[in-house]
């Protein structure tokens, strides 16, 4: 019988091993898939609610209309024009048909208005340089807002006066000693299938628009912007004033998009004025050179 050098076992050890550590090398990319696909990294949730928020950053504008300074343009009349060549809004005794004010608040506006037609301004953003405020700043005003957008926070920029609008799901403060009341008011925001809906309580007492149409500190606003078109946003604003109003009164405002993203804006409503004299609560107007 003849002798003969049994196989060497080394390739089947070195086999064994191969195989093993292609086992856990295919074992672990499984395990890292399987963490792509069931563990979100972070940030994805913001990432993904970026996505889906329409892209609305930049500055839009008021529509140029002859009632455009009006706080509800379809439901307004206007005092005839006398041809002064200058565009200083609504002529004196111009004003809103439909807004729903209790009997006595009809009453004081009219009254108003009727000072307006006599020539005297009873608007305090014109005459004592005020800013417009919510929610004229949306509606009544000679510029559109600007927008910058986050997914947690949208900035409405309109002159000098900015909205901080707080998407992150906190509440409006109730407490007492939380409730702050200023001209813009404290807005929180959500989207609906693409809609931005504000709602906006907090705000001082102040008018619509240069009709002197007025409203309490305890109005409620509530709007509804949404994009009808590549250029064209759409606002439903609806105000709530359960100390002036009987009902809830709904106006529809829209806004065009600029063609320069983020043009150079003229902040300021007004330049203070030492020399306006103001008697009985109205100032006669005057125009500057006079």
């Amino acid at each position: 019988m003849n002798e003969s050098t049994p196989p060497t076992k080394a390739p089947l050890r070195l086999a064994a091993i191969a195989g093993a550590l292609l086992g856990v090398v295919a074992t672990a990319a499984f395990f890292v898939v399987m963490k792509q696909l069931v563990v979100p990294k972070a940030g994805t949730d913001a990432t993904i609610a970026a996505a889906t928020v329409p892209d609305w950053a930049g500055k839009w504008e008021m529509p140029r209309i002859p009632t455009r300074l009006m706080f509800d343009p379809d439901n307004a009349y206007l005092e005839p024009d006398p041809g002064r060549g200058l565009d200083f809004g609504p002529v004196g005794g111009s004003y809103l048909t439909t807004i729903p004010f209790k009997p006595e608040f009809q009453q004081e506006y009219m009254d108003r208005v009727a000072m307006q037609k006599q020539g005297k301004a009873t608007d305090p953003v014109g005459a004592d340089c005020r800013p417009y405020g919510m929610p004229r700043v949306m509606a009544a005003t000679p510029n559109g807002p600007m927008f910058m957008m986050e997914p947690e926070l949208i900035l409405i920029v309109l002159g000098d006066e900015v909205r901080r609008v707080y998407m992150d799901g906190r509440p409006h403060p109730t407490a007492a000693e939380d409730v702050v009341l200023s001209f813009e008011g404290h807005a929180t925001g959500k989207w609906e299938d693409g809609t931005l809906v504000i709602d906006t309580v907090n705000v001082f007492e102040g008018n619509y628009d240069q009709s002197d149409a007025r409203h309490s500190n305890q109005l409620h606003i509530v709007e509804r912007i949404r994009q009808i078109d590549a250029d064209t946003l759409e606002n439903q604003i609806t105000v709530m004033d359960e100390v002036m109003f009987t009902q809830p009164y709904t106006v529809t405002r829209h806004y065009r998009r600029n063609k320069v993203k983020y043009p150079e804006v003229v902040a300021g409503n007004c330049t203070p004025n030492d020399q306006v004299d103001m008697v009985d609560g109205v100032q006669v107007q005057r125009l500057p050179f006079e």
